[in-house]
């Protein structure tokens, strides 16, 4: 909550991070914040996703298995960026699994990177597994929220 005693427009910077508005939802700040990682995040698995397959040799333990642990990473922590930065709604999951869907098609015309559907099920098991935790998150941050609130 602001302090009374002071103008809104003379508060520094610790009130804003205590400030939140009736509805419960972050500061601006912090939306913008989250907003810019999952920028962010989006630019990295993109690049990381089309960049040229170097012709290194993979590990015989994990031959084949972490590129759909990767896909399930990325798709997890974009989901839960995109969550925090924006209300968690159809839109966004509908955005990031068309995402998923071209980054998967864009992939066949990277060298050395072909389009899988196993990849494509991979990323969507992590929209679907970012979606569990991203609402899970969510509902401990608003009991945690009603709790300091009715504390007295």
């Amino acid at each position: 909550m602001l302090p009374a005693s002071r103008p809104a427009e003379r508060l520094d910077d610790t009130d804003h991070a205590r400030a939140k508005m009736a509805d419960g939802t972050p500061p601006l700040g912090a939306i913008r914040l989250a907003r810019a990682a999952f920028w962010g995040l989006l630019a990295v698995v993109s690049v990381l996703a089309l960049y040229p397959r170097l012709s290194l040799p993979e590990p015989e333990l994990t031959r084949g298995s972490t590129a759909y642990y990767n896909h399930v990473l990325a798709f997890v922590t974009l989901m839960i960026a995109g969550a925090i930065a924006w209300p968690l709604g159809r839109r966004l999951v509908v955005a990031l699994a068309a995402y998923a869907v071209l980054l998967e098609m864009a992939q066949s015309f990277s060298p050395g990177r072909e389009t899988a559907l196993d990849d494509l099920a991979a990323s969507f098991a992590g929209l679907g597994l970012g979606l569990v935790l991203a609402a899970l998150l969510r509902g401990a941050r608003h009991r945690n929220d009603r709790r300091s609130a009715s504390a007295p």
